[in-house]
Formats: C-alpha cells, structure tokens, sequence
C-alpha cells in the first residue's frame, strides 16, 4: 500500500513525459464567431419575451404583459447586458486587425525555412561523411614542392595506390575523392586509358 506522505519513487521521479498530450492553440476569430453566436442565441431567446407580438389590426405586448415585473426586468437587463457585449466585441479593435495572423505567419514561415536549412545541413553532412576520403584511413604526406598528399596504397605501386594532391589538405582530399570515383574537377566521368586511346584513333 502506497504512503501518501512518502516522496514519489525515483522511477516515477524519472518518468518521462506523456508523448499524447494535445496542445490546442485557440484561434482568436474563431473564439469571436463562438461568442458572437452565443450572445446571439441569447439575444434570441430574451427578445420573444421584450418585443411587441402583432394581433390582428392592433400591436399588443402580449407576452409582455403576462410577465411580472421582476422577471421582465430580469428579461431586460439580460437583453442590456447581451447588446453591450456584441458591442464590445465590435468596438474592440484587436479583433479586426491582421497582426495576430501575420504574426503567427510569419513564425510559421521562419520554423519551415529553419527546418529546411536543418534537414539540407543534415544532407550535407552525411554526403560528406560518405565521402571516399572521409570513409578511408588515408595517409597525409608533402612534397617537396609544398604540395599535401593523401593516399592509400602504396605510392611505389601506381596499380594498387590512389592519391590525391592538391595546395591544401581539403584540396587533396577532394582530389583523392575525384580519383577514387574516376571523375575529374566537375564530377564528369574521366575517360580510361582504352575509351582515350580509342578516341585518339577515332
């Protein structure tokens, strides 16, 4: 049996928050349309009890008369009190003006354009993870002309090396990526030895 004066157990300290909790956000014209059809409605009701019925040629307050005059001033001052609300709600200015739609427009826009400059970084970051000279454990040397190396293999075997060589670390390492992928500075396939030789025929 649990001691209600007992503090709450560390798994219930550590409990995660629901996940299905609902958020409604409460739309300032729709809460207006709500009011407005309320004071209407009341409107309608109390005023069967305050207008003049016609009868026949003459206009009589019928109802009206059948009330007592508590409750038809109870009638009246709920008619006042309903009119002075719907004049309320036309008279207040915050609820004819555009800056809470564009407000929340605006904070739409600027979470959608972050959300996609997330998603494109997140893009890019795995291309680039992706890459041959990012995936491989490759070498780092220099030569004597001030130039980086990258490589695998074995530099005395040109069969069974790949390198790439460029004025900086990230210019060798794109060279090494356009080298192991056979494709030159703009990504266009580079012709084998055969296909240039064959050309050269052609």
């Amino acid at each position: 049996m649990n001691d209600p004066n007992m503090s709450p157990t560390w798994e219930a300290q550590n409990e995660p928050p629901a996940t299905n909790v609902r958020i409604v956000h409460i739309n300032r014209q729709a809460q207006t349309e709500r009011q407005v059809a309320l004071l209407l409605a009341i409107v309608g009701n109390v005023s069967q009890f305050l207008l003049p019925v016609r009868a026949g040629e003459s206009t009589v307050s019928a109802i009206k008369e059948s009330l007592d005059s508590e409750t038809f001033s109870s009638a009246s001052a709920t008619f006042i009190r309903t009119c002075n609300r719907l004049d309320g709600i036309l008279d207040d200015e915050a609820r004819w003006t555009t800056e809470e739609a564009d407000s929340l427009e605006k904070v739409v826009h600027e979470s959608a354009v972050a959300q996609r400059d997330a998603l494109q970084a997140q893009a890019a970051e795995c291309k680039n993870r992706s890459r041959p000279s990012r995936a491989l454990n490759l070498k780092i040397s220099h030569t004597q002309a001030g130039k980086t190396l990258c490589y695998v293999g074995n530099l005395d075997d040109a069969a069974g090396c790949v390198y790439g060589m460029g004025s900086n670390l990230k210019e060798a390492m794109e060279d090494f990526d356009n080298q192991f992928s056979g494709t030159d500075k703009k990504g266009k396939k580079r012709k084998t030895n055969d296909e240039e030789q064959d050309s050269a025929q052609a």
